[in-house]
C-alpha cells in the first residue's frame, strides 16, 4: 500500500487519533491478547523453557508496550510509533522509531554528539541556533530536525545617555545629580544546581550552584561553565550607574494639577488557551515547516484533563512525504508516555511559545517593549512578531500594562529611586503608548509587567445576544466585552525640571471605592478578527 504525502497532520490527543491527507488514523488496542512468556516471544519453540527452565523470568507480569499503533479502519493502512530503550548508560538518548505498513520509515531522536553539554554552551554564548530534535530516516541520513535560538552570554555592559535628574545618596547623605553619562551593567547566570551528590553530601543536591566547577563526568557527558549562559532570571543589575553627572538642586520642581475622568477597564479574564511551537529545518537550517501544541486550561469546564499536556497537536509540512511522517512523531511522543512516566519529550525546547494560562509577561528590556509598541494596533492587537523576553505575542491582545523601577548601588554610593505603578487596564494603544513613555524615561533598572489574551478566532458559541436560544439556555461563557467605568480624580504631572514634558498620573481617589458603576457593552473593541496565529485554519 501506498504512503500518503502527509503534508498536514492534526492529533486530538484525547480522542487518540491523527487526521492527515483525509485519512482518520484511530489508536488501535486488540479486544482480546494472549499471553506469551519473554522467550515465547523470541521463537515459539521456546515455550517450554517459558514453562519449566524459565518459568521465574515471567513471574513479574507482562510489561507494557513502549509503541502506539494507529490505524485507519477503511482501508487498513497502519502507522507505529515505537520507543527504543536508551542505549550506553543513558549517553544514546531513547529514540521513537516510525513504521509505514511495517516498514521502517525513520526514527526521531533528540541530538547525541560527543560532549553533547560542551558544544551546547559554546553554542549559547555565541547565540547560535541549537540543533534540539534530529528526524532520520531508515538509512540513518538527517533530513530534518528542530532547533532552538541560542540563549547568549550571561553578562552584558553598554553605555547609555540618559540626561535626566535622579536622586543619589553618598554615605548616607541624600543628593540630586543630572546624568548626561551612564552605565549598565547585568549578570544573568543560567541555574545549574547540584543533583546526584552521594552520601553525605546529598544534603547539597538542588541548594547550590556547580559555578565553573567541571562535572558531570560520570554520565560521559562532562560541562564546567553551565552558569556563564544567559538564564531567565537577573542574579544583579547595576542600571543607569552615573559616569558624568552635575549637581541637581532641583531634581523634585514638577507642576501637577488635579483632574476627573472616566476611567474603563476590562472585566477580569480568564484565558484558556496556550501554544508552544517548533519549527522543523532542513539539515541546512532553512525553514521546512512547523509543529504547534495547542494546550487548553480547566477552569472554567466541565471536561477536566491534565492541562499541561497538549490538548491538541497541528503539523504544517510543505511536501511532506516521508518528513512529515517522521515529524508526526514529534507530536505523539510530546502528547503520550509510551510507558514512562511523562512523555518522552517533556520538556524539550521549543522554538517559541506564547504566554501561560494568566496571560502575565515580565520583561526586563525596554527596548522589547518599546518594539512591543510599534508592533501594536490602534486596538492593542500584536499585528507583527513580537517577542517580550522568549514569549511570542502575535495574535495576542495587550490589557494590562504596568511596571516598578529600583535603584541601584554599589558600596556606599547608590542612586535612582524606587516608582511602583501598578498594572492598569488600557483599551487602546493610545492609553498603552503614555504608559511606555513614562517608563522609559526611567534610567533605573525597570521591571515591566503586562497582561495580554487571545481573542477567540473559532466559532462562538450561542448566547442569548448573539442567537436565538431556547429560554432554559443559559449564558455559561461570557466573551463578550464588558466594561467597567468608573469616576477617578488623578493628580496629573505635566512638567518636570529640567525638559520632561511627559504626561503622568497618580491615582488620588476613584468612585464607589473600585467597584463597578456601571457597565457598557463595547462590541467594537472586539469585532477585529484575529488571523495572525489561527495558520492552520485559514
Amino acid at each position: 500500500m501506498q504512503m500518503v504525502s502527509w503534508q498536514d497532520a492534526v492529533l486530538s490527543v484525547g480522542g487518540f487519533a491523527i487526521f492527515a491527507n483525509g485519512t482518520d488514523y484511530q489508536y488501535k488496542l486488540p479486544f482480546t491478547f494472549q499471553s506469551m512468556g519473554k522467550l515465547s516471544r523470541i521463537d515459539r519453540r521456546l515455550l517450554c523453557c517459558d514453562k519449566t527452565i524459565c518459568s521465574c523470568l515471567n513471574k513479574q507480569g507482562a510489561m507494557a508496550p513502549a509503541h502506539m499503533d494507529m490505524i485507519d479502519q477503511d482501508t487498513g493502512e497502519q502507522v507505529r510509533y515505537q520507543r527504543e530503550k536508551p542505549r550506553c548508560c543513558g549517553l544514546i538518548k531513547p529514540r521513537m522509531l516510525v513504521y509505514h505498513n511495517g516498514q521502517k520509515q525513520g526514527s526521531l531522536a533528540k541530538t547525541t554528539r560527543i560532549f553533547n553539554r560542551c558544544h551546547t554552551c559554546m553554542e549559547d554564548l555565541r547565540n547560535q541556533e541549537i540543533q534540539v530534535l534530529s528526524l532520520h530516516d531508515e538509512n540513518g541520513e538527517l533530513v530534518g530536525n528542530t532547533v532552538r535560538p541560542g540563549a547568549g552570554c550571561c553578562l552584558t555592559m553598554y553605555p547609555s545617555l540618559p540626561m535626566r535628574c535622579m536622586p543619589i545618596r553618598i554615605a548616607g547623605s541624600n543628593a540630586g545629580a543630572f546624568v548626561c553619562v551612564a552605565c549598565t551593567m547585568e549578570a544573568w547566570p543560567s541555574p545549574d544546581r547540584c543533583t546526584g551528590m552521594p552520601f553525605p553530601f546529598h544534603v547539597l543536591n538542588g541548594q547550590v550552584g556547580w559555578g565553573c566547577i567541571p562535572h558531570g563526568c560520570l554520565s560521559c557527558d562532562p560541562i564546567c561553565c553551565q552558569s556563564c549562559v544567559r538564564g531567565p532570571k537577573p542574579f544583579y543589575r547595576a542600571v543607569g550607574f552615573p559616569l558624568v553627572c552635575f549637581c541637581c538642586p532641583l531634581k523634585t520642581c514638577c507642576i501637577s494639577c488635579p483632574m476627573i475622568s472616566l476611567k474603563r477597564s476590562e472585566l477580569p479574564i480568564t484565558s484558556t488557551f496556550r501554544y508552544e511551537d517548533m519549527d522543523i529545518k532542513f539539515p541546512n537550517r532553512e525553514e521546512r515547516g512547523r509543529v504547534q501544541f495547542q494546550f487548553r486550561g480547566n477552569s472554567p469546564s466541565a471536561y477536566t484533563h491534565d492541562a499541561s499536556n497538549p490538548f491538541n497537536a497541528v503539523m504544517s509540512l510543505p511536501g511532506g512525504q516521508k518528513v512529515g511522517i517522521l515529524a508526526s512523531a514529534i507530536m505523539m511522543a510530546r502528547s503520550h508516555s509510551f510507558g514512562l512516566p511523562e512523555p518522552l519529550l517533556e520538556g524539550v525546547p521549543v522554538t517559541g511559545q506564547g504566554p501561560d494560562f494568566d496571560g502575565w509577561v515580565t520583561s526586563f528590556n525596554t527596548k522589547e517593549i518599546l518594539a512591543l509598541e510599534a508592533c501594536l494596533d490602534e486596538h492593542n492587537l500584536v499585528v507583527q512578531d513580537c517577542q517580550l523576553n522568549d514569549t511570542s505575542l502575535k495574535g495576542y491582545t495587550l490589557f494590562k500594562i504596568g511596571y516598578s523601577t529600583k535603584g541601584g548601588n554599589i558600596g556606599i554610593f547608590s542612586w535612582g529611586g524606587t516608582e511602583v505603578r501598578k498594572p492598569v487596564s488600557v483599551m487602546n494603544k493610545v492609553e498603552t503608548s503614555s504608559i511606555i513613555a513614562n517608563g522609559k524615561k526611567n534610567v533605573d533598572a525597570i521591571t515591566w509587567k503586562l497582561c495580554f489574551y487571545m481573542m477567540d478566532p473559532e466559532q462562538e458559541i450561542l448566547t442569548r445576544r448573539t442567537g436565538g436560544v431556547d429560554k432554559t439556555f443559559k449564558d455559561w461563557h461570557i466573551t463578550s466585552g464588558l466594561q467597567e467605568v468608573s469616576l477617578e480624580c488623578t493628580c496629573v504631572r505635566v512638567c518636570k525640571f529640567p525638559f520632561s514634558c511627559t504626561r503622568h498620573e497618580s491615582k488620588l481617589c476613584q468612585a464607589g471605592l473600585g467597584k463597578t458603576v456601571f457597565k457598557q457593552m463595547v462590541v467594537g473593541h472586539f469585532s477585529y478578527q484575529n488571523h495572525c496565529l489561527n495558520m492552520f485554519k485559514q
